[in-house]
């Protein structure tokens, strides 16, 4: 039997592509310098986050908190598709402060008013 994580997981590798670029830098050598990209999920990409709650409830369930992010303007956007994108984030952007036990799920504003709305 696959565990769910597993199977989350899979999902995940499956059906959402793996970002080509973390950084606007387009010179010689830019997948060696320090990236500050973050990758956030479109609000419409409502099966991806659906997976990534299931994802979130099992960190917590071993003790791993996770911080969900919202924000409308996510930085300066780096590469995109239909479910997310990757953006370096503008000085006031929420980033999150990620401990070492602590992850951040980042999404947009409009699934925060979504999944309010749903609980």
């Amino acid at each position: 039997m696959i565990s769910e994580e597993t199977e989350l997981l899979r999902w995940f590798g499956e059906n959402l592509a793996t970002p080509d670029r973390f950084n606007r830098s387009k010179s010689k050598g830019f997948y060696r310098r320090t990236t500050r990209g973050i990758a956030w999920f479109r609000d419409s990409a409502a099966e991806c986050l659906s997976r990534m709650h299931r994802m979130k409830v099992i960190l917590e369930k071993y003790g791993h908190p996770v911080t969900m992010l919202t924000e409308t303007g996510v930085g300066y956007v780096v590469c995109e598709d239909e479910f997310q994108v990757v953006a370096e984030p503008f000085s006031d952007t929420q980033t999150g402060r990620i401990g070492k036990d602590e992850a951040a799920l980042p999404t947009d504003r409009n699934l925060l008013q979504l999944c309010d709305a749903s609980q």
